[in-house]
């Protein structure tokens, strides 16, 4: 995302399924663990309470603890570059043009790394961070549908020395999401 602001947000609330439940806040808010890991790489928390009704408060006590930890730091993490060293590709240029659910194949990438607990930025393939960043090691999870200046960019980026993990149909169709007739190697 290059320097633009990341902002996550987290809630409590009965209005979703996946929501913070009470018994994870028992166990000292685990479901809270990975917010500090990115906060280097420059995710902002943004904690949101739907409604004003408070069903459960045992909640309150694990955010109110992570916003002081994140006080405590925010000095050190103000305008510095991001720790990570994996940089997670996304496309919506891909969703648009091939039409497969690009999102499955990035989602699961982006669970393993947080299971992993393994710092990584999010990468998007319309920009040109991988010659900026600190990335060294690339995920274009099923990124299916890329220009030639995009793979020779990915290709520019193996040269320098990163290294590419490139899975399912990756680079195999052109920015529009029409399949290549042939496959250039290197």
């Amino acid at each position: 995302m290059g320097r633009k602001p990341i902002v996550g947000i987290f809630s409590v609330g009965v209005e979703e399924p996946y929501r913070w439940e009470g018994q994870r806040a028992e166990r000292g808010g685990d479901s809270l663990v990975g917010w500090p890991m990115a906060w280097p790489n420059d995710l902002r928390p943004w904690f949101t309470k739907f409604s004003g009704v408070l069903h459960d408060e045992r909640w309150l006590k694990p955010v109110e603890d992570l916003y002081r930890r994140y006080a405590r730091w925010e000095t050190y993490l103000r305008n510095e570059r991001p720790l990570a060293r994996v940089g997670l590709v996304y496309s919506q240029q891909t969703a648009w043009f091939h039409g497969t659910r690009v999102e499955d194949h990035t989602a699961g990438w982006y669970q393993a790394l947080i299971e992993a607990r393994n710092p990584f930025e999010m990468v998007h393939d319309g920009c040109s961070m991988l010659r900026t960043s600190t990335v060294q090691n690339a995920h274009p999870a099923n990124i299916a549908a890329l220009s030639d200046t995009q793979c020779r960019q990915l290709r520019d980026f193996v040269v320098r020395g990163g290294s590419l993990i490139a899975t399912h149909e990756t680079s195999l169709y052109d920015e529009w999401g029409v399949r290549r007739k042939r496959l250039r190697a290197g």
